[in-house]
């Protein structure tokens, strides 16, 4: 099936009645700045001839367009039709299982240790119901397995930050025992200084006596 040539999906035409008034356009898009004055240091000789700026025109219109009306030639959206598949094969028996032996279920949740009870697959409804006026729940059994299940988590939580912790100490930076380093450096170099100057002023002085005593 294809869609008619002669099919009319446009909601809304144009009014062939509406005509473009004739004034229109007389109005053009930009005008001259009345309130423009031309500047004081202006010279035309150098900047040439001055011209007011144009500013948008209040009274322009814009482009003028039909007006729009309902289309009585519309039929609605064209819809590919459908037809039976002569392929298809019917199932009546879908419902139908062989042996199941394991249950998998996927649960989103903000916080872990969620408890389940019981499964029940059945084939009726009847039984569902029996079952479920037939259940004991243990829910002191309960109660303690999720005890036992936070607890678990906690210990867990307290090693992971302990671990965190050594990570973040042996990663700190030893800036505390380099700085010590170098004060130590800089102190052994002034005493250093401070004996060679030392034993240049005693030189000095014994140099000054020696030419003393030879005058």
């Amino acid at each position: 099936a294809m869609k008619p040539s002669d099919w009319i999906d446009e909601e809304f035409m144009d009014d062939p009645n509406d005509v473009k008034p004739s004034d229109w356009d007389n109005e053009p898009e930009k005008i001259v700045d009345a309130s423009a004055t031309k500047p004081e240091d202006w010279d035309d000789d150098e900047d040439g001839t001055w011209e007011a700026p144009l500013i948008d025109n209040p009274a322009f219109k814009g482009e003028w367009k039909s007006k729009r009306i309902p289309n009585p030639a519309f039929k609605g959206p064209w819809v590919h039709p459908h037809i039976s598949n002569p392929d298809f094969v019917e199932r009546k028996d879908v419902h139908a299982r062989d042996s199941i032996g394991f249950v998998g279920i996927e649960v989103w949740q903000v916080k872990a240790g969620t408890l389940f009870s019981d499964f029940i697959l059945a084939d009726t409804l009847a039984e569902v119901e029996q079952f479920y006026n037939e259940r004991v729940i243990d829910k002191e059994g309960e109660q303690s397995a999720k005890k036992a299940f936070d607890q678990a988590q906690e210990e867990e939580e307290k090693e992971a930050n302990k671990e965190q912790c050594k990570k973040k100490q042996n990663n700190k930076p030893r800036g505390n025992s380099l700085d010590n380093n170098r004060i130590d450096e800089k102190g052994n170099l002034f005493f250093f200084l401070n004996g060679v100057l030392v034993l240049f002023l005693i030189l000095f002085c014994k140099i000054k006596k020696k030419e003393k005593g030879g005058k």
